[in-house]
């Protein structure tokens, strides 16, 4: 039997009204596709920031990155590689992300 427990503050409560708000606000979803385009001004002024310290990025970008990685190797690897091949030749695709350790 699954019991859910709640915190109960009795009475007034002494949190701000300005952080009770803020904890009311709905999240951001960091797996929509559309999260890109939310952090992409954050991203920017980073990028200002630190050229404004003096500090010249080599290279900076957003990109999508894996958490884990799955190894892949002889003729799954090459199918793969075909398939990521054909997928780049198609107009229509713009980026295609995997998770596979190519090994070279």
């Amino acid at each position: 039997m699954l019991v859910t427990t709640h915190l109960f503050i009795p009475g007034p409560t002494n949190i701000p009204e300005a952080v009770r708000s803020a904890m009311d606000i709905r999240m951001e979803d960091m797996r929509s596709p559309e999260f890109p385009k939310f952090t992409l001004p954050l991203f920017e002024d980073v990028k200002k920031a630190l050229t404004g310290a003096g500090l010249a990025p080599l290279e900076a970008d957003i990109v999508m990155r894996p958490e884990n990685r799955v190894a892949v190797s002889g003729e799954t690897e090459e199918t793969l590689r075909d398939l990521l091949d054909w997928l780049d030749e198609l107009d229509d695709v713009q980026e295609v992300y995997h998770n596979a350790a190519l090994t070279s």
